[in-house]
């Protein structure tokens, strides 16, 4: 028996036949041998989808059938068979370079504080600039205001338990924000590798670019997020005053802006400031 620990790939997909062969690939050729990929297939309706699902056998690969939940629910869903004690969410469409997991299983065996691993990123697809997903050092207070880190990044099973896995009332988007608020709130080691390990595909429609061009939903999410990490919001910052102050003190900060172009602070859908940013009277909804 090996004495590696198993890591667990976990990829919903939902209607992406075209593209899960590729995230599938990117895994089987990993240089960290012992892993396993939990595909879950949420409630797919396209027919390509469905019949490559339902024929798929491939050494390692376990695919599980449900009915469409949502992006959390498929994650929690195949967590709940994975066998792993390392995670990585990995979507359909997205993939990861051959040294990616060994590296980030590494840095856990070499640092028992470490809570979470992740990497630089780059698009593929159309696109082939920089994922602007990069900050370190890692900082809690800053991951409140904006996401700065994607959703494939490697965590252990047992703090996924602990908080209770991905909250299901994001499903319409942001639950990986949410997620890593809930698993560092406590503290904990962020390591990000200095390398471009993930690859996130460029496509013109998506969960990410959809809520970009919506308001109104980039609204509902804020409110949902802050909702279910209260305490922690008030822990940190004291009130929802705090943080739209400290929000719009980094907007007046010029050089900061300028700095950001390259990074998630320019990216209005991972960036709960944004959405602070409405008028005062916006903020009672984060009171109730």
């Amino acid at each position: 028996m090996s004495l590696k620990p198993m890591v667990s790939v976990i990829i919903p997909c939902y209607n992406q036949g075209e593209y899960v062969m590729e995230a599938i690939a990117s895994v089987q050729q990993q240089t960290y041998s012992h892993w396993e990929i939990i595909l879950v297939n949420d409630g797919s309706t396209d027919e390509y989808t469905l019949e490559l699902l339902h024929k798929l056998e491939l050494p390692g690969v376990k695919v599980i059938h449900t009915t469409n939940q949502g992006l959390p629910a498929a994650r929690n869903n195949g967590i709940a068979q994975a066998n792993g004690d390392y995670l990585l969410p990995l979507d359909a469409d997205d993939k990861i370079a051959p040294t990616y997991m060994e590296k980030a299983i590494n840095i856990f065996q070499q640092n028992m504080q470490v809570k979470l691993v992740y990497c630089r990123g780059r698009y593929f697809g159309g696109r082939r600039d920089l994922v602007p997903f990069n900050k370190d050092p890692f900082s809690l207070k800053d991951l409140l205001l904006y996401n700065f880190i994607f959703c494939s990044a490697f965590f252990k099973r047992n703090d996924f338990e602990a908080v209770g896995g991905y909250s299901v009332n994001m499903r319409a988007g942001w639950e990986d924000w949410d997620f890593w608020i809930r698993l560092l709130k406590e503290g904990g080691d962020v390591f990000q590798i200095p390398e471009e390990l993930f690859f996130y595909r460029s496509k013109a429609s998506s969960m990410i670019e959809d809520v970009k061009q919506n308001d109104a939903l980039q609204q509902k999410l804020g409110v949902q997020l802050f909702n279910n990490n209260r305490e922690v919001y008030f822990s940190v910052y004291g009130s929802p005053l705090e943080v739209y102050r400290q929000w719009y003190q980094l907007k007046q900060d010029q050089s900061t802006i300028e700095q950001a172009m390259q990074s998630v602070y320019a990216t209005a859908s991972y960036r709960l400031g944004h959405i602070l940013l409405y008028p005062i009277k916006f903020l009672k909804y984060f009171l109730k």
